[in-house]
Formats: C-alpha cells, sequence, structure tokens
C-alpha cells in the first residue's frame, strides 16, 4: 500500500509525502539493517522517534530518488509503447491493408520487468490517471484524493487506527461527476500483513480496468525493488453477480411474501364474510381459524396444560431454550383446550390463516392473560437480550469502525461502567438457565399428565421443527443478500468472506455441531459466529430426555447425574484453563504459549462442557417448581433477604469483580482458573433465585417491574431478534463511509437505534415463518 502511494506521490511531484509513507513503512516493519540500501535503521527509527518526520535521511531520499526516477523517466515512454483502448480495426491510425503494425514490447527498467504482467489497459489507464493529475485535471484529483492515507500514519502512536479507508462514494462517483472521464474508478481495500501478524487497511482509487491481480503485481513488484518483509492483499468493491444461492433465498422471500398477502387479503375477505353474517364473527372465527379444533395452543408445551394450569403459564411455554420458541414464548389469548373450533374453514383455509398478517400480529402482540406468576421470565429474557445487543454495538462499532479505538480502550473501557458492556456474555448464560428451567418445568409437568410417558421422538422432532426454519432462513440471508443490499467501503471485503464460510459450513449450523466442528474452531471462522448458542442450546436438548426422565422417576439419580455433569464440566473447565494459560480482565496476556499457532481458538467460550452449568441449574429450578406448584411455599424473610443479597453479590461481583484488571492489575493464574471454573455456575445460581423467588412471591418490587405485560410481545420475538441483531449491525457498521467516534452518547443513541431495528425485523422474520410454522404444526400434527 505504501509502495502505491509513494509511486503516484513521487510521480506527482509530492517527493516529500513518499519519503514520509516508505520511511514510516520501513520504520514498522524493518528490524534490521539492510545490506541492499545500506541504511542505519536506528538511527532512522531514532529521528522518527524524535518527531522529525518532516525531514528523512540523505540516505533514504537518494535511495528512492534513484529507483522512482528510473519509473519516472520510462513512464512517459512505456505509455507510448501501450495499446490505446479503443484503437484496432478500422481505426484512423491504422495502416492501409487494416491492421495496425505491431508494436515493440515495452521495455521495463531493471527491478520492474514483473509489470510485464500487468494488463497492458490497466497500465495506460494509470499512466493516463498520473499525467491528468499533474495537470490537475478534476477527475484525477477527485481518484487520489479518495485514496486512504498511508497506513500506518503519523497519527497511530495517538489514535491507534489502523484502518483509514478514504472517501468512498467518491470513489465511485468520478466518472458521473466528471464528464470526459476516460475511464471507471473502483475502490479497493489494500490490506498490509506485517510481522507477527499486524493489519493494516487503507482505500485505493484506482482504474476500474484494473483488477486484483494487477494490483497485486505492482505492489510487489515496487515490495521487491525496496525489499519491504510485507504481504498484501486487495479487495475491490464491486457488486457481485447474483449466484444460485442467492436467487435461492430470494426465491424463498418471495414465496413467503406471497403466503403472507394470500393469508391476510383471505383473512380480510373473512372478516367482511363474518361481518354481514353476525357482528361478532370477527372476535371468533378468524381468530380460531389456522388452529386445529379450536388450539391456539402454548407456543410450544410438550402436552396441553390441564385448564386449572392456564393461570401459572408462562408466556414462553417452550420445552427448549430461549434459542427456541421458549424465547420467541407465543402465548395466545383466550386459549381454551376444550373450546370446540368454530372455524368452517377447510384445511386449506386454515393454512392460509395461519400466514394472515393480521392474525399474528394480533397473537404476537397480545398481553391478556398475562397473571401468571411466571410472567417475570419473560422481562429477564427481553433484559437479557437488550444487554447482548449493547455488549455487540459497542464489540462491532468500537473495534472495527471507531475512528480513535486508542481512546476507547486506554480511556473508556477501564472506567467502572465499562464492566456492563465488557461482560454482557452473561445475557446468554442467562438464556441457557431460562431454557433448562422452562424446559423441566414442562416436561415434568407432561410426564405426570402422561403418566410418565412421552413421545421422545416427537419431543426432539417438535424441538428441531420449531427453531430450524427460522435459523436457516437468516442463515440464507446473512450468506447472500447483504452483499447486494448493502454500500459501503467495507462491504464486498467483508460479506464476501461471510459468503465463502457459509457456503463451506452451513450444514454445520443445520446438523447443529458448528461449535465442535472443525476443532477447536474460532467464532470468527463459523457461519453465523453467534449462532455458537444455538448449537450448545441443541446439544443440551438432545441429553435432557435422561436427565429429565430420571428426575422424574427417581430424584437422587436424576440430581446425582446431574452433579456428575457438573463436575464433568468444571474438570474439563479447569483442565483447559490451564493446559492453554487462559488469561481473564483487561489485555491480559496468556500465561503460557500453548495458543501460539492459534491464538483466536475457542477452547472454551462456545464449548458445550464449559456452558452447561446454567442450563443444568435452570433443570434444578424446574424441578422445585413443579414440585411445589399449587403447594404454599414459606421461607422466612430473613432468609430470603439474605438469599438476595447473596444473589446479588455474586451476579455484581462476577460483572464488576475484574475491574481492577483495568487499571493494571495481573490476576494470578490460579485466580484465573478458579474464574473460569465457577463463574458460570455462580451466574446460574444467582440468576435461578431471582427467578425462583419471583415466582413464588419473594420477588417484590422486582418481580413487580420484570412481569409488566411490555415484556410480553417483546419476549415473543427474543429468539428472532437473537437471530438477526448481528446481521443488522453488521449491515450498518460496514456500509459506514467513514470511522465514527466512540463516545458514550453517541454509542448509547445506537444501543437504543440497534435494539428497535433488530426487534422491528425480527417482528418481519417471525410473521412470516415463526408464527406460521406454529400455526402449522397445530393442523399437520395433533398432539394427543
Amino acid at each position: 500500500m505504501h509502495v502505491l502511494h509513494c509511486l503516484l506521490h513521487f510521480i506527482m511531484g509530492r517527493v516529500r509525502s513518499c519519503i514520509l509513507s516508505i520511511s514510516l513503512m520501513l520504520l514498522m516493519y524493518t528490524r534490521s539493517s539492510s545490506a541492499q540500501i545500506g541504511l542505519n535503521w536506528n538511527r532512522l527509527r531514532g529521528e522518527l522517534a524524535e518527531g522529525a518526520l518532516n525531514t528523512t535521511t540523505g540516505d533514504i531520499q537518494n535511495v528512492l530518488t534513484d529507483i522512482l526516477r528510473q519509473f519516472q523517466d520510462f513512464a512517459p515512454d512505456l505509455a507510448g509503447q501501450l495499446p490505446i483502448p479503443g484503437q484496432g480495426e478500422g481505426d484512423v491510425n491504422a495502416t492501409e491493408g487494416g491492421e495496425e503494425p505491431p508494436k515493440p514490447a515495452p521495455q521495463f527498467p531493471p527491478g520492474f520487468e514483473n509489470l510485464q504482467y500487468v494488463s497492458p489497459i490497466c497500465l495506460n489507464h494509470t499512466l493516463t490517471l498520473i499525467g491528468d493529475f499533474q495537470a490537475q485535471k478534476q477527475y484525477a484529483k477527485q481518484m487520489v484524493y479518495s485514496s486512504g492515507s498511508p497506513i500506518p500514519n503519523p497519527s497511530i502512536e495517538f489514535s491507534g487506527l489502523t484502518a483509514d479507508y478514504g472517501l468512498f462514494q467518491q470513489c465511485r462517483d468520478v466518472k458521473k461527476e466528471h464528464e470526459g472521464t476516460p475511464f471507471d474508478a473502483e475502490y479497493c481495500i489494500l490490506s498490509n500483513y506485517g510481522p507477527e501478524g499486524a493489519q493494516y487497511h487503507s482505500a485505493v482509487c484506482v482504474p476500474a480496468s484494473c483488477p486484483d491481480y494487477d494490483l497485486r503485481t505492482i505492489a510487489y513488484t515496487l515490495k521487491g525493488v525496496l525489499d519491504i518483509p510485507v504481504e498484501f492483499h486487495f479487495t475491490c468493491e464491486t457488486r457481485p453477480s447474483f449466484t444460485g444461492g442467492d436467487i435461492f433465498v430470494i426465491l424463498w422471500c418471495v414465496i413467503l411474501g406471497i403466503l403472507m398477502l394470500s393469508g391476510t387479503l383471505y383473512h380480510l375477505i373473512k372478516i367482511h364474510t363474518e361481518a354481514r353474517k353476525k357482528s361478532n364473527a370477527y372476535e371468533d372465527a378468524p381468530e380460531e381459524a389456522c388452529e386445529e379444533d379450536g388450539d391456539h395452543g402454548d407456543d410450544k408445551k410438550v402436552e396441553e396444560l390441564e385448564p386449572e394450569d392456564k393461570e401459572n403459564q408462562p408466556a414462553a411455554e417452550g420445552t427448549g431454550t430461549d434459542a427456541e420458541r421458549e424465547v420467541m414464548n407465543i402465548q395466545e389469548s383466550g386459549d381454551d383446550p376444550k373450546k370446540e373450533s368454530k372455524s368452517t374453514d377447510g384445511k386449506l383455509g386454515r393454512m392460509l390463516m395461519c400466514f394472515s398478517v393480521i392474525h399474528n400480529f394480533g397473537k404476537i402482540f397480545d398481553i391478556s392473560k398475562q397473571k401468571g406468576t411466571l410472567s417475570a421470565l419473560n422481562g429477564i429474557r427481553v433484559i437479557s437480550m437488550f444487554w447482548i445487543i449493547l455488549g455487540h454495538t459497542w464489540q462491532f462499532l468500537g473495534t472495527y469502525r471507531a475512528d480513535n479505538p486508542l481512546y476507547m480502550y486506554t480511556q473508556l473501557l477501564p472506567k467502572f461502567w465499562a464492566q456492563t458492556v465488557l461482560h454482557a456474555v452473561f445475557g446468554v448464560d442467562t438464556f441457557f438457565l431460562l431454557s433448562g428451567l422452562l424446559l423441566a418445568y414442562l416436561t415434568l409437568k407432561a410426564l405426570k399428565k402422561g403418566d410418565g410417558k412421552i413421545n421422545w421422538g416427537l419431543f426432539i422432532f417438535h424441538r428441531f421443527y420449531r427453531i430450524t426454519p427460522l435459523y436457516m432462513l437468516i442463515l440464507g440471508v446473512w450468506s447472500t443478500l447483504p452483499a447486494h443490499l448493502a454500500d459501503g467501503p467495507t462491504v464486498q471485503w467483508i460479506f464476501h468472506g461471510a459468503r465463502d464460510t457459509c457456503r463451506r459450513l452451513w450444514w454445520t449450523n443445520f446438523l447443529y455441531i458448528n461449535n465442535l466442528h472443525p476443532f477447536p474452531g474460532d467464532l470468527g471462522g463459523q457461519c453465523m459466529g453467534w449462532s455458537w448458542y444455538l448449537a450448545n442450546d441443541m446439544q443440551f436438548f438432545i441429553i435432557s430426555p435422561i436427565i429429565l426422565y430420571l428426575l422424574y422417576k427417581n430424584r437422587k439419580i436424576g440430581f446425582a447425574v446431574i452433579g456428575g455433569i457438573l463436575l464433568i464440566s468444571t474438570c474439563a473447565t479447569i483442565g483447559i484453563s490451564y493446559h492453554y494459560g487462559l488469561n481473564i480482565g483487561f489485555n491480559q496476556k496468556p500465561f503460557n504459549n500453548n495458543t501460539a499457532d492459534h491464538p483466536t481458538a475457542d477452547h472454551l467460550y462456545g464449548k458445550p462442557y464449559h456452558r452447561i452449568p446454567p442450563y443444568l441449574i435452570g433443570i434444578i429450578v424446574g424441578y422445585f417448581l413443579f414440585k411445589l406448584e399449587g403447594k404454599k411455599f414459606d421461607i422466612p424473610r430473613l432468609a430470603a433477604g439474605g438469599m438476595w443479597l447473596l444473589a446479588a453479590g455474586s451476579a455484581l461481583g462476577l460483572v464488576y469483580g475484574l475491574y481492577n484488571t483495568t487499571q493494571g492489575y495481573i490476576v494470578p493464574q490460579g485466580t484465573t482458573i478458579f474464574y473460569y471454573a465457577v463463574n458460570t455456575i455462580a451466574w446460574g445460581v444467582a440468576i435461578g433465585w431471582v427467578a425462583f423467588a419471583c415466582i413464588k412471591g419473594y420477588g417484590g418490587p422486582v418481580n413487580t417491574i420484570l412481569s409488566w405485560p411490555i415484556w410480553t410481545p417483546l419476549a415473543r420475538l427474543t429468539f428472532a431478534a437473537y437471530l438477526v441483531h448481528p446481521l443488522v449491525q453488521f449491515v450498518y457498521v460496514w456500509s459506514l463511509p467513514t470511522a465514527v467516534p466512540p463516545t458514550p452518547a453517541f454509542m448509547t443513541y445506537h444501543v437504543i437505534a440497534f435494539i428497535f431495528v433488530s426487534y422491528a425485523v425480527a417482528l418481519v422474520f417471525s410473521l412470516a415463518i415463526e408464527a406460521p410454522l406454529m400455526g402449522l404444526e397445530k393442523i399437520w400434527f395433533k398432539r394427543h
């Protein structure tokens, strides 16, 4: 990147800029003296460190002058040797025989021979750009000044900014804004990969006739001349063509849109027809038309709850996780399992009604019948989702697009309040707890009702059916459409990689093993990296029937199995954290170099052997809720208050206890291992108490807040919101034309915006596929 900038700067008469660019690059990448150039690098570093950035050594200037003058001197001659686009047969300059006389092969000066492999049209346009810039033509000036500054630049010491994406839109619009521009402009990201994995990114605005391989040839030619140990990679922002996968996803979106439109029109016609027959028919028949035998059902029960249980039914009636419909937790209004259907629709009519936007919107936003004591789970779920969006906002905007990363890492994140941002992952552990709780509570009730019998095959299928279609649709959208819909300086660079990854690994997501294959893997290498949660949750769900059946049949054996799994999980966490020397806290280095070959490997974060404790604790809480249902449970107020203090202290300690590490404190390895071993268990116990206390009447004002009706519709959308919120964030972040300030106010506004937009997009997906499939299941599969 520097050499390309330097070439343009030098030929355009900006020698000082060229020298500065190369000098800075040499400062970053050179570690020993160069025999070829014979410079004293230590002296150069010293002058640069003293701020002498406006001057250079005579050696540097002489070397670069000699090298670049060769290219400058031969460039005009080379331009005359290259074919001019548009000339050929029939051209006025052709010979009488109709053929242009062959031109001798261009002669390149020593060191530049590889330029013969660059396409003639690319070289011709590049030299035209250089000449027009020297002539101060507007289009050429706009192209040159649309490029990013050389990276690293002098401000890197104070900002930490290792990327400058220039002016994306101005580069692309050159030909549109300036008549007579001889060629189209192309915006490319140029990435340098230096020693020890250092990465620097900048933008170059080049003729569109120069594909990335031509740019690489030019860059590597100059790299060889200057003997600089750096690797280059180009990604040009060109609109991708539509592939078969893109068309397939678009087709499915169109089909779902047609079904939604058809179902809504059918519903409107039905309303109009029924209204003419009976004034109150709209309140009965249309709302029942999507259900089988009048069963609106709870979102995803294993079995129908008995009528007397309806008052205690949670909004999230689910047999799975927050990631399942338990997160979606759609509770239908006016449900009465013994209510006879008044619908006269045939099966096709009922199926169309399942896609009615009116019908499904009403179900999602119905906040009636929320007197049940489990409604506090809705507030816990939604607040946890808000927390995750908060953490991802700071991560994505702050890490990838902050204009002053050093300020964020040294001034903002070390503050006490920033621990809330750094530990947002505990929101996912809360999801695991709620999943296990609801799974145990509802399944044990179903076992009791069925005299210890459940169709376990249908139990597993029901779970897979409820979450996989929405999951796969969003995965398809993520891996295909953002590259076409988003528009920004790094869109193709980022989403091209996402597309390639998902094409290779989508099947691991479909089988819910993406957190295990390839092993150990890393989150950035997964298709939809945030879907590690769904993989874990499905894996926990698959082993849950054994645990739940044993709990139902023999409590002691059931708890022994849970204790054994917790022990295995704890031992595995201790062993892995010790072996790899894993660190905790802020900017603390690993305790050994066992991760040196794969520093981003995911050894614990997304692995089931580390994440299962909150799920198991949720099962325990759900078991006691099942056993205590309908029974009076008294706890002395002092004991209840003590439990609240312990729970609050544990949770706050886990979130804010590592604050000292931001002030330079190094956590010993033994303490680090202990933290890894107990953090998920302690968090599960703390939130498990909050859920249990609120449900059994010891929640006080906490239960009042968590049981607000406003949480109910948001809780029903949380599963979809979890899946789509990173997609919403990435499309925005990578479309930004410039870097943004990572100030608390700026981030807070974006957190609120991302919450709103994520839930709005989640509503669309829920109306399109999630809610309809719940209704269709009741038509296709009658549950007994």
